[in-house]
């Protein structure tokens, strides 16, 4: 079975059609700030916050918290992510916010796909005892072939 997205996990938790996702985690990442802004800058600019949307849609498509850094970068890196009001005067979604939202999403999905798991040693992998000590046994890592 496939893991669901980020989008569809959101759009489960908050009851509403995941095309409506993007603009409710648009104004809820956006600074408090700019928030109030946002309508006038968006009529004046209407590519103002393209940069925003392209990592909203970055973000619903992820199946774990561990690729939020690769959206991440992508957004920082994006070409529209420049200029005075967004950089100086932070009229743009936080990525701190986003990330705690992914984070509650993906924690809540984690721990209910948890319950179903036996519990046991799960560190033995990793040659831990179950105190988290490391046993200080020499690691056998093979390179791939």
């Amino acid at each position: 079975m496939k893991a669901k997205s980020f989008a569809e996990l959101y759009s489960e938790r908050e009851n509403l059609p995941v095309a409506k996702v993007p603009e409710l985690l648009f104004h809820r990442a956006l600074y408090p700030h700019a928030r109030l802004l946002a309508g006038i800058v968006r009529r004046l600019n209407h590519r103002h916050f393209l940069a925003d949307y392209e990592f909203i849609e970055d973000v619903g498509y992820l199946h774990s918290l561990q690729d939020f850094s690769l959206a991440l970068g992508s957004y920082i890196e994006h070409p529209d992510n420049r200029g005075l009001l967004r950089r100086t005067f932070r009229i743009r979604v936080s990525a701190r916010r986003m990330l705690q939202i992914v984070r509650s999403v993906f924690g809540a999905a984690e721990t209910a796909a948890a319950k179903g798991l036996p519990t046991g040693n799960t560190l033995e992998p990793f040659e831990q005892n179950p105190t988290g000590q490391n046993s200080g046994a020499p690691r056998k890592a093979t390179p791939p072939a």
